[in-house]
């Protein structure tokens, strides 16, 4: 799948797994670069997040629990043309400058650079926050659009 996705240049679902099942949410990535090839077809790659998603149905659900790849139908959740409230911005890039200079003991680079819709992604990359409080929060704030991708 991930040698189809270098080759076509396409996206793929990333999903968090954890001992009990997958979440709901999770985004679509594109292979930016693969740094390494491997003779049994491995690859070492980075990947960059594109569109979140939220999974409808999962085909062949009961491969997970052989580590098999899964495939399903989802929903992209594309919020990129929500509003950005302004005050929350600026409060969240000021708070998000305090905890970076407390965890670094350095102050970020300049985030008034970035897109204010990116902001959240940024402060998420970052901060060193619980992946579950992550996928959590990232999670209750995405609704679905009304195009559907398999």
């Amino acid at each position: 799948m991930v040698r189809r996705c270098v080759d076509e240049k396409s996206e793929f679902g990333i999903l968090l797994g954890l001992p009990k099942g997958i979440v709901r949410v999770g985004c679509t990535a594109q292979v930016t670069e693969v740094l390494k090839r491997y003779n049994d077809g491995r690859m070492d790659i980075i990947t960059v997040g594109r569109f979140a998603v939220s999974y409808n149905e999962i085909n062949h659900a009961d491969a997970y629990a052989k580590d098999a790849l899964l495939e399903g139908d989802v929903d992209l959740l594309d919020d990129r043309d929500a509003r950005v409230d302004a005050r929350m911005r600026s409060e969240l890039a000021r708070l998000y400058e305090v905890c970076h200079t407390l965890v670094f003991d350095d102050y970020p680079k300049n985030i008034e650079t970035e897109a204010p819709e990116y902001l959240s992604f940024v402060v998420a990359a970052t901060l060193p926050l619980d992946l579950m409080w992550k996928q959590q929060s990232w999670s209750c704030a995405r609704k679905p659009t009304a195009r559907s991708a398999s």
